[in-house]
Protein backbone atom coordinates (compact mmCIF):
# COMPACT_ATOMS: atom_id res chain seq x y z
CA UNK A 1 0.00 0.00 0.00
CA UNK A 2 2.80 2.38 0.88
CA UNK A 3 4.61 1.79 -2.41
CA UNK A 4 1.39 2.23 -4.39
CA UNK A 5 0.54 5.45 -2.54
CA UNK A 6 4.01 6.88 -3.11
CA UNK A 7 3.92 5.97 -6.79
CA UNK A 8 0.58 7.74 -7.21
CA UNK A 9 1.89 10.78 -5.30
CA UNK A 10 5.02 10.90 -7.47
CA UNK A 11 2.99 10.67 -10.66
CA UNK A 12 0.81 13.54 -9.50
CA UNK A 13 3.50 15.84 -8.05
CA UNK A 14 6.77 15.16 -9.90
CA UNK A 15 7.36 16.57 -13.39
CA UNK A 16 7.59 13.80 -15.98
CA UNK A 17 9.21 13.67 -19.41
CA UNK A 18 8.64 10.89 -21.90
CA UNK A 19 10.82 9.76 -24.77
CA UNK A 20 9.81 7.18 -27.33
CA UNK A 21 12.32 5.58 -29.70
CA UNK A 22 12.55 2.46 -31.82
CA UNK A 23 15.29 0.02 -30.93
CA UNK A 24 16.62 -3.13 -32.55
CA UNK A 25 16.84 -5.37 -29.50
CA UNK A 26 17.88 -8.44 -31.50
CA UNK A 27 21.52 -8.24 -30.31
CA UNK A 28 20.33 -7.70 -26.72
CA UNK A 29 18.07 -10.75 -26.87
CA UNK A 30 20.85 -12.84 -28.41
CA UNK A 31 23.26 -11.79 -25.64
CA UNK A 32 20.60 -12.54 -23.03
CA UNK A 33 20.02 -15.98 -24.51
CA UNK A 34 23.77 -16.69 -24.53
CA UNK A 35 24.18 -15.57 -20.90
CA UNK A 36 21.18 -17.59 -19.72
CA UNK A 37 22.31 -20.88 -21.30
CA UNK A 38 23.01 -23.22 -18.41
CA UNK A 39 23.29 -20.37 -15.93
CA UNK A 40 22.02 -20.58 -12.37
CA UNK A 41 20.60 -17.06 -12.45
CA UNK A 42 18.72 -15.76 -15.44
CA UNK A 43 19.36 -12.30 -16.88
CA UNK A 44 16.17 -10.43 -17.77
CA UNK A 45 15.50 -7.72 -20.32
CA UNK A 46 14.76 -5.48 -17.32
CA UNK A 47 18.32 -6.04 -16.08
CA UNK A 48 19.63 -4.65 -19.37
CA UNK A 49 17.23 -1.69 -19.29
CA UNK A 50 18.10 -0.72 -15.70
CA UNK A 51 21.81 -0.80 -16.55
CA UNK A 52 21.23 1.26 -19.70
CA UNK A 53 19.29 3.88 -17.72
CA UNK A 54 22.03 4.07 -15.08
CA UNK A 55 24.73 4.48 -17.71
CA UNK A 56 22.66 7.12 -19.52
CA UNK A 57 22.22 9.12 -16.29
CA UNK A 58 25.99 9.08 -15.79
CA UNK A 59 26.64 10.05 -19.42
CA UNK A 60 24.03 12.86 -19.31
CA UNK A 61 24.26 14.38 -15.83
CA UNK A 62 21.77 17.09 -16.76
CA UNK A 63 19.08 14.40 -16.69
CA UNK A 64 20.16 13.13 -13.26
CA UNK A 65 18.54 15.87 -11.21
CA UNK A 66 15.71 16.29 -8.75
CA UNK A 67 13.73 19.07 -7.14
CA UNK A 68 14.50 20.49 -3.70
CA UNK A 69 12.49 23.47 -2.52
CA UNK A 70 12.58 25.78 -5.55
CA UNK A 71 15.78 24.60 -7.21
CA UNK A 72 17.17 21.54 -8.91
CA UNK A 73 19.74 19.28 -7.26
CA UNK A 74 22.40 17.48 -9.29
CA UNK A 75 22.83 13.94 -7.99
CA UNK A 76 26.34 12.51 -7.70
CA UNK A 77 25.20 8.90 -8.20
CA UNK A 78 22.76 7.30 -10.57
CA UNK A 79 20.29 5.24 -8.53
CA UNK A 80 17.62 3.42 -10.51
CA UNK A 81 14.56 1.79 -8.92
CA UNK A 82 11.98 -0.48 -10.51
CA UNK A 83 8.50 -0.94 -9.08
Amino acid sequence: RTIARRMVDAKRTVPHAYLTIRCDVGPLLADRHRRNEGGARGVSVTDYLVRAVGLALIAEPGMNVGWADRDTVQFERADVSVA
